[in-house]
C-alpha cells in the first residue's frame, strides 16, 4: 500500500508522509516525500526493505528462555502510538514547510528510525530516534528518469551478467 500511495503522489505531484512499526513494535521508521527528492521507493531501496516469509517457531520453553531465540509478538498499542506521533509530528512540519523543525533535524531530512527498546544487533538505545537523509535514486523504479534508449539499457544490463542481447548465454573465448 506504501507503493501505491507513492505511486498516486508522485502522479499528483503533492507531499506525504507514511511509517511503519517493526515485528513486537521494536520500533518504527517515519518518512516524508517531497515532489522532487526522494519517493518512497528510494527509501525503501535504502532501508532495503524486502517481503520475507516469517520462520515457524515452535512453543518457547518459558521455563529456559533464551532471549536470542523468542519469537516476535503484536506490538502494545503503546509502541505503536509512539511511531503515530512521530508521524503526525512530521505531517505538521510538512504543512507548516519552511517553519523550523520542532525536533532539529532539518528539512532536508526525509526519514527517521526510532527505538521503542533495545534489540541487540539493531538497536543499541532505547527511545532513541535516528535522522536520514536519503537522496533521491536515480535508477528508482518509482520516480527515476527512464532510459531514453531502451534497447541500449537492455544490452548493458544482460551483458552485466553475462548474457548476449538475444537473452543466451556468452561464449567465452579462451
Amino acid at each position: 500500500s506504501k507503493h501505491a500511495l507513492n505511486e498516486v503522489a508522485l502522479r499528483l505531484g503533492i507531499a506525504q508522509t507514511g511509517a511503519g512499526v517493526y515485528d513486537a513494535g521494536i520500533g518504527g521508521e517515519v518518512y516524508r516525500v517531497r515532489p522532487g527528492h526522494a519517493c518512497y521507493g528510494c527509501i525503501a531501496a535504502q532501508l532495503q526493505l524486502q517481503r520475507r516469509a516469517p520462520k515457524p517457531h515452535s512453543a518457547p520453553d518459558y521455563n529456559h528462555l533464551d532471549l536470542e531465540e523468542v519469537p516476535p509478538t503484536a506490538a502494545l498499542s503503546l509502541d505503536i502510538e509512539q511511531i503515530a506521533l512521530l508521524q503526525c509530528r512530521m505531517a505538521l512540519e510538512l504543512l507548516l514547510g519552511e517553519a523550523p523543525c520542532a525536533v532539529g533535524a532539518g528539512p532536508e531530512v526525509n526519514l527517521w528510525v526510532f527505538a521503542n527498546r533495545v534489540v541487540p544487533g539493531t538497536f543499541q538505545r532505547p527511545l532513541h530516534c535516528e535522522f536520514f537523509r536519503v537522496p533521491r535514486q536515480k535508477d528508482c523504479l518509482e520516480c527515476g528518469q527512464p532510459s531514453s534508449d531502451v534497447e541500449a539499457e537492455a544490452g548493458r544490463i544482460l551483458a552485466g551478467v553475462g548474457l548476449a542481447p538475444n537473452g543466451r548465454a556468452r561464449r567465452r573465448t579462451p
